[in-house]
Formats: structure tokens, C-alpha cells, sequence
């Protein structure tokens, strides 16, 4: 069957009246679900701890309308305190296009990363979102977290040995503040996850950048890039409104043109072959990596792969660039879908998907952490 996808209506700032109203209805509609489903969440919790939870919650002065979300290995002794035990950390951030999402949302993998191999305290960061608070805010937000996060003594952090992450919008504000020039020489290493990186190029064009596989059965043989139709939504609600092309290219939101120096010697990111946003983040860490930009119009490959399994001996798929004290690595999960690692692909537990998605979670997992302890982290 041909892999053509199906067109979408090149929306991008800056935006016509009529485009404003439309955007501006569907961008409060989802940033009301979103917080709708916090209080759901926090509701919840008053009839039991929930499954995966955190093991701290905390506001900070800075942000007191934040939460911030902490998960201690299963090792880690309260009873002794912080000075006694120092932890390597890692920082995550959750996606949701800058306008839905919350820090709950990655409780599963945050819970589940610090009962890995070598353990780890993870801090899941928030943010305020668009389009209430269109960029820089969330930057703004999670840089002044940060900082009280890592001052706050009460907390088991080793500061030689702090990374940070995300997911999606939350990749995207990972690699932004950690190039800000108040985080220089804080983080070891960053590890952005199927991330936003380049603005500039519209939705029209990365929807061309991607295989589409109409042979694997299930949601992800369909000819439309799930992302697409939302896409524009996100962009009007967090994006500068009157954005020209240079502001739409600078480097807090095109992440791809921040400087290598202002990025940690450390950089791991992952993506998915089935996601518009996986070739421009292939370009940017080809770049990282001192190699030359992908010739390839498209990532990955036209075929489908065998489930369960990563591909490492493939170029188009994983590459790590890698001196005595830096890493530049290049992960692309095969047939996998934008977000394969969250919980919301549990709807799909009837497609084969499902068991696919959360194999290849797994393997990712154990890569990071991995990675993290054979460089940044390493003794």
C-alpha cells in the first residue's frame, strides 16, 4: 500500500483573525481539560495514595502555585537524611504541547526509572501553561524551580551529578533551560525524549519528514500523523502572537540552533519513528555529534521491524559519538508512536501497539540509565 500521508492545512504564526478565534477556543477548551484532570488527579488522591505516586510533594516561594514531584529509590533511608546519602538526580519535565499535561502524567516512569539498575532520586518539574502563559514563561518557571531545587538542602541531591529530561514540549524546555546562563556547569547531562526542536518548519512539511506504514495493523497504519491536527493549536497558544520567522528560529524555541557550548557534554535523545518531530531532532543531534546533516528526506525506514526489539547496528538508528568526557547519542525507536512511553498508550491495550510500546519502554529505559552511569554519572 503507498505510505502518502494525509495533507494537513499549513497553519503557522503569524495568524489571521479568523485563525485567532478558532485557536483561541480550542487552545482554552484544552488548557482547561488540563487542569481539570490535576484537581481529578489530586481528588483522587483523597481516597488513597494512587498507584506509582511520588514520595514527596513540595512548593517552592519562588513558584508557589507549582508543584514539584519527588521519587526516592526503594534503598534510600529517610531515617538517616540527606547528608548521609547523597543521590545522582535527574530532572524530568512533562510534555503536552506547552498547553496540556502534568507532572503526574510521567509518575509511571519517574517511579519506575528509580527502581533501575543504578539508582537514582528523580524531581518531576511544572510549569505554567499556554495559552494563558505563552513562552517564555514555562522557561522562566522551571529555571527559578531549579534553582530552589538545587539549593534546598533537605533534599539528597548530588550536585556533581545532576541531569535533566523531558518529554515531547517538556524535551523541548529541557535542552532551553539548560543552555540559560544561570544553568551553565549545573547539569552533567540531558536527555531530551521524542522533543520539539525546530519551529521554523511548518506542520505541512514535517508530516512529510516520517515513514507511514498502512501494513501494521492498528492505530499506527494510519496515513495521519496523530500530532498533526493539534499541532496548530499548540503553536498559536505558546508562540510569540505577532512571531516573525526570526523570532520563531531563535534558539529558546528552536532548540536545534542553540549553541553546542551551552549545552551539557552529555546529550541522549530519543525518538520515534512513527513522529513528524523525529527527523529534525535527527538533524540536530547529527550536528551535535559533528557529523554530517541526514541526506535522508525521511527517518527511519519504510519497512516494519520486528516488535519488541531496538535497532543498534543501524546508523538511521542509533549512533553515539563518544570522547573520554562528552556523549552525543542518537536513539530512533522503530514503529513506535510520539509519547510510545507514557501511559497513554495503555488505550490501545487491544492493539499490538500496546505490548510493543511498552517493551521497547523498557529497553529505553535501562539505555538511559546506562548511559547515565557509564558517563555523566560514572565514579
Amino acid at each position: 500500500m503507498a505510505e502518502t500521508p494525509i495533507p494537513i492545512t499549513p497553519l503557522h504564526p503569524p495568524f489571521s483573525w479568523s485563525d485567532r478565534i478558532k485557536f483561541a477556543l480550542g487552545g482554552y477548551a484544552l488548557y482547561t481539560l488540563g487542569k481539570l484532570g490535576h484537581y481529578l488527579y489530586r481528588l483522587k488522591g483523597l481516597f488513597g495514595a494512587p498507584a506509582n505516586g511520588p514520595d514527596l510533594v513540595k512548593r517552592y516561594a519562588c513558584r508557589p502555585m507549582l508543584e514539584v514531584l519527588f521519587f526516592y529509590p526503594p534503598s534510600y533511608d529517610k531515617a538517616a537524611g540527606p547528608e548521609k546519602q547523597k543521590l545522582p538526580t535527574l530532572l524530568t519535565i512533562h510534555g503536552g504541547g506547552f498547553v496540556i499535561g502534568n507532572p503526574e502524567d510521567t509518575n509511571t516512569w519517574n517511579h519506575e526509572f528509580v527502581r533501575q539498575k543504578h539508582e537514582t532520586f528523580v524531581v518531576s518539574l511544572n510549569y505554567r501553561k499556554a495559552p494563558r502563559h505563552p513562552f517564555p514563561t514555562a522557561i522562566h518557571d522551571l529555571e527559578a524551580l531549579t534553582l530552589a531545587i538545587l539549593g534546598d538542602k533537605s533534599l539528597p541531591i548530588d550536585l556533581d551529578q545532576v541531569a535533566i529530561g523531558g518529554w515531547s514540549a517538556g524535551g523541548n524546555l529541557a535542552m532551553a533551560v539548560s543552555s540559560l546562563p544561570s544553568m551553565q556547569g549545573r547539569f552533567r547531562a540531558l536527555v531530551p525524549v521524542y522533543p520539539v526542536t525546530d519551529f521554523s518548519i511548518r506542520t505541512p512539511e514535517k508530516i512529510l519528514t516520517r515513514h507511514y506504514k498502512p501494513d501494521i495493523k492498528g492505530f499506527r497504519g494510519r496515513l495521519r500523523d496523530f500530532l498533526s491536527p493539534v499541532v496548530p493549536t499548540f503553536n498559536w497558544a505558546y508562540l510569540p502572537k505577532n512571531a516573525t520567522p526570526a523570532d520563531v528560529a531563535s534558539p529558546l524555541l528552536s532548540t536545534t540552533h542553540i549553541p553546542k557550548e551551552s549545552l551539557p557534554l552529555y546529550v541522549f535523545n530519543i525518538s520515534c519513528e512513527l513522529d513528524m518531530l523525529s527527523h529534525e531532532a535527527w538533524v540536530m543531534m547529527s550536528k551535535l555529534a559533528g557529523r554530517p546533516v541526514p541526506a535522508e528526506p525521511k527517518s527511519g525506514s519504510s519497512e516494519a521491524h520486528a516488535p519488541g526489539a531496538l535497532i543498534l547496528d543501524d546508523e538511521r538508528f542509533a549512533f553515539e559519538e563518544r570522547t573520554e568526557n562528552s556523549s552525543y547519542k542518537w536513539l530512533l525507536v522503530p514503529d513506535a508512536l510520539h509519547g510510545f512511553d507514557m501511559t497513554f498508550v495503555h488505550r490501545f491495550k487491544k492493539d499490538p501497539l500496546y505490548e510493543d510500546h511498552m517493551l521497547k519502554k523498557g529497553l529505553c529505559m535501562a539505555l538511559i540509565n546506562e548511559w547515565l552511569f557509564s558517563g555523566p554519572f560514572k565514579a
